[in-house]
């Protein structure tokens, strides 16, 4: 694993330890045919991100050929991360990701209840 993802499974492990709260993400080369928020949100309830009566889990997909990016926090999230804090954040790290080698992955903190 690139150090970089090593670094950012560590700060979601550290989160999940610290706070509670489950980072999930999920690099596809495309979401198609659905939009960005569809696919963000299908994968969100099936995966069942953050704990159970809480939903305090936040997923972040980026789609690399559509060079969309979303984050998704669950309804516990929605005040701490609301959407203007999730565009600013992707906005501030959008220029690095074309520069990173993507490819379909997922780093599980913890691992999805569903396999494909």
């Amino acid at each position: 694993m690139p150090p970089r993802s090593e670094a950012l499974q560590a700060q979601a492990l550290a989160l999940q330890q610290r706070k509670g709260s489950q980072l999930q993400i999920l690099m596809v080369p495309s979401t198609a045919p659905e939009s960005i928020e569809q696919y963000t949100q299908r994968v969100f309830e099936q995966w069942q991100i953050g704990r159970k009566g809480v939903d305090d889990g936040v997923l972040l997909v980026v789609a690399k050929d559509d060079r969309r990016v979303r984050i998704e926090p669950g309804y516990g999230l929605e005040g701490a991360i609301p959407d203007a804090i999730a565009n600013r954040v992707i906005q501030e790290y959008r220029p690095a990701l074309p520069r990173q080698r993507l490819r379909r992955r997922h780093w599980p903190m913890p691992a999805p209840r569903w396999s494909n």
